[in-house]
């Protein structure tokens, strides 16, 4: 799909035909239900999240204008998914996105402030920017930094997640499949 398709249909998954869908679908379902992950798919998916990404930058980065405590920047991320892919929660509505950080001492004042802070919005912007450069087009998505080298290749996808798993040194359970007698990848 090119990018007139996805800004006309509202998401990548908009511009995809039946057939596909339908196989991401269950594809997707395979995957948690094998590695044990707590997925709720949102009915309501996809939500503008950016109110989120700028409350997140606001509390967790160093050098940002927040004065209250900053915090841990993964425990916010883990803690926005969960409220978006295991309990549904609409986090483009900052009432629902305070409920969700309170426990970061997050409050709707806090959300205004992160949205209308400049500093913030540039930040996120560059951040974007960066990523489009690097050729994100969707998510999951990771770069590699090891021992300060980051590693040009991206990798994309909750079907990559044992390739990555893989270059980060461990042994993903996949790759275990090829050293087994009487097994035949196809």
């Amino acid at each position: 799909a090119n990018e007139m398709t996805v800004a006309a249909a509202g998401s990548f998954a908009d511009t995809m035909g039946e057939v596909k869908r339908a196989y991401m679908k269950k594809d997707l379902a395979r995957f948690v239900r094998e590695r044990g992950v707590e997925l709720n798919f949102p009915g309501h998916h996809p939500r503008r999240s950016i109110s989120a990404l700028r409350t997140l930058l606001y509390i967790s980065t160093p050098d940002s204008p927040y004065t209250g405590q900053k915090q841990d920047m993964w425990k916010v991320v883990q803690r926005l998914f969960r409220a978006y892919w295991v309990e549904g929660v609409d986090i483009s509505v900052d009432a629902e996105l305070a409920k969700v950080l309170a426990p970061f001492g997050v409050t709707e004042a806090v959300i205004t402030e992160a949205n209308n802070c400049e500093k913030t919005k540039d930040d996120l912007t560059a951040r974007t920017q960066e990523a489009v450069d690097r050729g994100l087009f969707g998510v999951p998505a990771f770069f590699i930094t090891i021992q300060g080298q980051t590693l040009e290749r991206m990798v994309y996808g909750q079907d990559q997640l044992e390739l990555l798993e893989k270059m980060l040194g461990g042994t993903p359970s996949l790759y275990n499949l090829s050293t087994r007698p009487n097994v035949k990848l196809h």
